[in-house]
C-alpha cells in the first residue's frame, strides 16, 4: 500500500490518474457480509503493475484484486469477483475473518470522468449527493457511473426511492437482480456522499 497518497481523496486521484493516461482499474467493496476486513463502499486505485493506492483489507483479498487487476488491465475487461474468507490460511500470519466480499475491478473508469470528477468538486465544497454505479451483465460487465446532487435526484429513475432512502440513511446500498441469469443482470451500487464534519477551533 502507498501511504504518501492517504491523505488525497480518493475520487480526486481517479481524476488524476484518468488525465494522466496511465493503466489502471478502481476496485470498490460492493458487498460485506459476516466479519470481513473493510466495509462496503471502499475503494482502492490499483495499477496495472498491482501496486495500490489505499487498501480494499489487505490479506486474501488484496492479493486477489491486485492479481484480477493485472488481468484486467491487460485485457482492459472490467471484473467483479466474490471471496469467501473463511478456512484454514495458508499464511500463519493472516487471520481469516470468515465472511464474504463482493469486489468490482473497474479498468473503464476514464469513461465515466465527468461523473467522478464532480464527486470530488461536491466532496470539496461539502456537498451531499449519491454516486450511482450501475453494472450490467458479466464477462466482462459494462459499467456506468453517474453523479447527482441531492436536490437533482431524479424522481423518474429506476429505484429513485431506494436511492433517496439511501442517501437519507448514510450507508451505501447493493440493488441487484441477478439471481437467474447473470449474464444479463443488473446490480447497482449506490454510495452516498457525505460531507465530512468542519471543526473550528
Amino acid at each position: 500500500m502507498n501511504s504518501a497518497n492517504q491523505a488525497k481523496e480518493i475520487h480526486e486521484q481517479i481524476v488524476e490518474f484518468i488525465d494522466a493516461g496511465r493503466s489502471f482499474a478502481l476496485a470498490t467493496i460492493l458487498k460485506a457480509d459476516g466479519s470481513t476486513p473493510q466495509e462496503v463502499g471502499v475503494k482502492a486505485i490499483i495499477d496495472h503493475t498491482g501496486k495500490i493506492w489505499g487498501t480494499v483489507g489487505g490479506g486474501r483479498v488484496e492479493a486477489k484484486a491486485q492479481k484480477c487487476t493485472i488481468e484486467a488491465c491487460k485485457l482492459n475487461q472490467p471484473v467483479v469477483f466474490d471471496i469467501q474468507l473463511a478456512g484454514a490460511s495458508t499464511d500463519a500470519v493472516e487471520s481469516i475473518c470468515g465472511g464474504t466480499m463482493r469486489v468490482l475491478i473497474d479498468t473503464n473508469t476514464a469513461n465515466n470522468r465527468t461523473a467522478y470528477a464532480r464527486t470530488a468538486e461536491a466532496i470539496a465544497r461539502h456537498q451531499r449527493g449519491v454516486l450511482i454505479t450501475s453494472i450490467f451483465g458479466a464477462e466482462p460487465p459494462k459499467i456506468t457511473v453517474q453523479w447527482f446532487q441531492q436536490a437533482d435526484i431524479p424522481t423518474d429513475i429506476p429505484n429513485a426511492e431506494a436511492i433517496r432512502s439511501c442517501l437519507k440513511r448514510e450507508r451505501p446500498l447493493l440493488l441487484t437482480n441477478d439471481s437467474q441469469q447473470p449474464e444479463t443482470g443488473t446490480q447497482v451500487f449506490v454510495e452516498p456522499i457525505i460531507p465530512k464534519p468542519r471543526l473550528l477551533i
